[in-house]
């Protein structure tokens, strides 16, 4: 407001007789930024304590404008009055202010756009960083296998039961909560099959010499200090703890 009107000096004002003019035709950037306080405190108390952020839109922000470009008119005619002196008539007012308000409607709409550029390329990025992020947790599951010459099988640690040794082979076991327990057999040793996950960072620990056990999938403990029974994966599956072991899983049944 302040550089139009001293490049351009509309409504008379290169008229005025006054000392420091061209300072106080500067100063008409003063009165402006009383109604921009208020405004923003207005709109700070709308997206805050009314939690309208969700729903606020173009619209609201637009509505927040108007009162404050009549404000700025208002504060910049008791300038002209008081600071510069100048007389004018109650016509010259409502011109004042319907200029006021569409000279001012430029910042504002350039704001407006800046800002939803802003938002558009700020909503962007957060996408781009969910897409990378799933994609990470992907691959992050990837990394827990148990790895053979010859095949390869993938371990989800928030769904693997136990790991049960079978011959020549271990048998391993998959639990979701809307499903079926589901097996597959893969070739080698259970303590291979140990080695493995604990250097992947995964600990099953030992309840038995046949058995690898997922403690967050036991439902229950049942039994005594001669033998304990683990029930997992809501009871469906039953493994046996052997007298080694049951004082590592007593404090289960205890819970």
């Amino acid at each position: 407001m302040a550089v139009l009107l001293t490049l351009y000096k509309p409504f008379g004002i290169h008229q005025l007789q006054t000392n420091y003019r061209f300072l106080k035709i500067a100063g008409f950037g003063l009165p402006c930024v009383i109604p921009i306080l208020l405004a923003d405190y207005f709109r700070h108390f709308l997206l805050v304590r009314k939690k309208l952020n969700k729903q606020w839109c173009i619209g609201y922000e637009i509505l927040i404008w108007i009162p404050m470009l009549l404000l700025i008119g208002i504060f910049n005619l008791a300038y002209l009055y008081y600071i510069l002196g100048f007389i004018f008539p109650v016509s010259f007012s409502w011109e004042m202010e319907l200029y006021t308000f569409l000279i001012g409607m430029i910042p504002c709409t350039v704001l407006l756009l800046k800002e939803q550029g802003f938002s558009v390329n700020l909503q962007q990025m957060l996408e781009v960083q969910s897409i990378s992020k799933t994609t990470d947790t992907k691959e992050k599951k990837i990394l827990y296998s148990l790895r053979t010459e010859r095949e390869t099988l993938d371990i989800e640690p928030k769904n693997l039961c136990l790991i049960k040794a079978e011959a020549n082979y271990v048998e391993v076991t998959h639990c979701k909560s809307e499903a079926h327990p589901r097996q597959d057999l893969i070739r080698m040793s259970l303590k291979e099959a140990e080695k493995q996950l604990i250097e992947q960072g995964l600990n099953f620990p030992k309840c038995h010499r046949s058995y690898l056990v997922n403690t967050m999938h036991i439902a229950r403990v049942e039994g005594n200090s001669q033998g304990l029974t683990l029930h997992l994966d809501r009871g469906l599956l039953k493994v046996p703890v052997s007298r080694s072991c049951v004082n590592k899983f007593r404090q289960k049944k205890q819970h």
